[in-house]
């Protein structure tokens, strides 16, 4: 909690002004306080309502400002914290590994940019952790009570997210292909994602009948069917390609701990092909352009996003080229790569041991790494989508991790949390006090006089005051005399 409190002084988060796509749920929660009514605005396919909801409460005990809604969120990412915490002992790592993975996950540069807006990210990967702890306690104890805990966590998570499905569909999966058939057993497995199908299908049916579903509510859904109906060479490309790249980002952004597991590198044949696969995976990823960080849009360049700046001409939204060095980012990237390679080995020999009775922990937590990236990988994954996975993969990685961690381990841990704490607030940091720069700017001139028509002040500015559902071409109504 102290750490907390340091990062939030540092960082700062006042400021009434928009951050990424918050603007758009900030829109539905500025209209309800308003006028009562209820819009979720046509820019995204998600749910959506509980992330409204939350904003709205906190609109009406404090006031709405996007700093209010910053906030918010702020108390999201400490519970996430938390609970992180508490998941990582639940799976037997030590007191000191635990707080270092916790440490880790949450000074993730993406995880703390985004815990400084109104995304949905920081929420539903707080409920989703939740999700995940109950499921562990319920496989551990088999107390009913925990699977309730952890359908609750899911309906909310639900109400932001609707790929909060998976969570009780890696559950069924797991508990049909971990134990043998029995109609007892089989009732158990499959009875959460019964439940919470029939409760996905009547809050997609509310949302329809109110006429409240964006218009692309799902969209994500079909795409996915339709690319995996006509599978090709294409899409086997773009898929290899999403694969190394998460990969990758796992592996660098985990590689502190990772490299604490390196032993099975002595056998040659390991070694040799932990060479052979991050050689041919970097070659693949540089001629497709993939090279770190490719993902959109929380980690750009040397810092984080994201930037919306006017570029040449006026774009509505475009990223100017990056200035880090090229040649560092193949570094950032070869590491990524080479640490993912004792993932994949824990992978692999976690899969060996799949039907062993006492590893659940590995056995579900694979289930669940498994069932949440698919979809991804076949219709496109962003950086921020990649957050429930840090911790899974540490305790794929970690659980049950009896080795002693020596001065010199612990001294390259603390090291390298501490580089990645500096690049993360700072960035951070930097990121809300160039917007609070921007809109300095911005609202001296509207209150001057000039209408926003004749501003180009970047995607959230022209979205904040132009989106409306009703016209699809929005931006056209900006004609800039003015440009920042």
């Amino acid at each position: 909690m102290l750490l907390w409190f340091v990062v939030i002084a540092l960082i700062n988060p006042v400021g009434d002004f928009p951050l990424n796509d918050d603007w758009c749920y900030a829109k539905s929660v500025k209209n309800y306080i308003e006028t009562g009514e209820l819009i979720l605005y046509n820019w995204g396919e998600m749910t959506l309502v509980g992330q409204v909801f939350y904003g709205i409460i906190f609109s009406k005990l404090f006031g709405f400002s996007f700093t209010v809604l910053r906030i918010s969120t702020l108390l999201f990412a400490i519970s996430s914290s938390l609970i992180l915490y508490k998941l990582f002992r639940l799976v037997n790592m030590s007191k000191c590994v635990a707080f270092l993975a916790t440490l880790l996950c949450i000074l993730n540069p993406v995880f703390l940019e985004l815990s400084f807006t109104y995304m949905t990210d920081i929420p539903f990967y707080c409920l989703s952790l939740y999700v995940f702890y109950y499921l562990l306690k319920y496989i551990r104890s088999k107390q009913f009570k925990y699977m309730v805990f952890a359908l609750v966590a899911c309906v909310l998570a639900y109400s932001i997210r609707q790929l909060a499905i998976v969570y009780t569909f890696a559950f069924m999966l797991y508990g049909l292909w971990s134990t043998r058939f029995n109609k007892k057993h089989f009732k158990i497995t499959i009875l959460p994602f019964g439940v919470f199908l029939l409760f996905a299908l009547v809050f997609d049916f509310t949302l329809k009948t109110l006429g409240i579903a964006q218009e692309r509510y799902n969209s994500k859904f079909y795409d996915f069917i339709n690319k995996l109906l006509h599978f090709n060479k294409s899409q086997l490309i773009y898929s290899v390609n999403l694969t190394l790249t998460t990969l990758a980002y796992l592996g660098f952004f985990l590689s502190p701990f990772l490299m604490c597991k390196l032993q099975f590198l002595k056998r040659k044949l390991n070694f040799f092909l932990v060479i052979v696969y991050t050689t041919a995976a970097f070659l693949i990823l540089k001629h497709y352009n993939y090279i770190l960080p490719s993902l959109d849009n929380i980690w750009i360049d040397f810092g984080v996003g994201p930037f919306t700046l006017y570029y040449e001409t006026p774009h509505f939204k475009k990223t100017p080229s990056p200035h880090f060095f090229t040649f560092g980012y193949y570094l950032l990237t070869l590491l990524g790569l080479f640490a993912s390679s004792i993932f994949i080995y824990e992978f692999i020999k976690a899969l060996r041991k799949y039907k062993s009775t006492n590893n659940a922990i590995s056995q579900f937590t694979l289930t669940q790494i498994t069932v949440y990236i698919f979809p991804f990988l076949i219709v496109g994954v962003y950086d921020r989508y990649l957050l429930f996975l840090y911790p899974l993969v540490l305790i794929v990685v970690l659980h049950d991790y009896t080795l002693t961690l020596n001065v010199f381990k612990k001294g390259i841990l603390t090291f390298s949390i501490a580089l990645l704490a500096y690049f993360s607030v700072a960035a951070t940091h930097d990121y809300l006090s160039w917007n609070r720069a921007r809109w300095q700017v911005l609202n001296q001139l509207t209150s001057t006089g000039v209408p926003t028509s004749k501003i180009y002040g970047g995607a959230e500015f022209i979205t904040w005051y132009h989106f409306s559902n009703e016209n699809k071409k929005f931006w056209e109504e900006v004609t800039p005399v003015y440009a920042l």
